[in-house]
Order: C-alpha cells, then structure tokens, then sequence
C-alpha cells in the first residue's frame, strides 16, 4: 500500500492534470503568451497557486489526455486516491 504522503503528491497532480483539461482554453492562451517555459510555470505557480511538479505535470500533458476515455480514467483514478486518503484519515482518529 502506498504511503499517505505518495498519494497525496498523486492527488495534487491529477488535480492540476483535471484542471489543465477543464481549462484548456485559458492554458493555451496563457502558454502563449509566456516568453518561455520558466514564464509559463511562473503564471501558473501565481495566479492558480499550482508547484512546480503540478506545473510540470501540465507542461507535458499531451492531446492524448484530452480524450473522454482518458478524462474519466483520471478522474476515477482522483476519486480512488481521495477515498485512500479519507479512509487513512478515519483510521487514525481515536475512537469514542
């Protein structure tokens, strides 16, 4: 089983990876308007609040992920990671 902290990375990720697919419009735009790649990471990293593994992750997403299929599995994948997540948290509080 993968530790808390792995997952977590994984959960930020996949975030910024749906966010890149949700907002992929206003990611063209803004990569286009960025002088080069530190550019571009510096706007996501200020105005969406994105790390730079979360801004990597964007850089190299490919059309590929733009597919509905690819979509969906992302998202269950999220959805599967924030369950391991919410039931480590329940299994570390105390009991009545």
């Amino acid at each position: 089983m993968k530790h808390t902290s792995e997952v977590q990375d994984r959960v930020a990720l996949l975030e910024a990876v749906i966010w890149a697919i949700e907002h992929n419009t206003e990611l063209t735009e803004l990569a286009y308007q960025a002088s080069d790649i530190e550019d571009l990471d510096q706007q996501l990293l200020k105005k969406y609040g994105f790390g730079l593994e979360q801004c990597n992750m964007i850089r190299s997403m490919s059309a590929q992920r733009l597919t509905q299929k690819n979509r969906l599995a992302i998202r269950k994948e999220l959805a599967e990671a924030q369950e391991h997540l919410s039931q480590t948290c329940r299994s570390k509080q105390p009991s009545s």
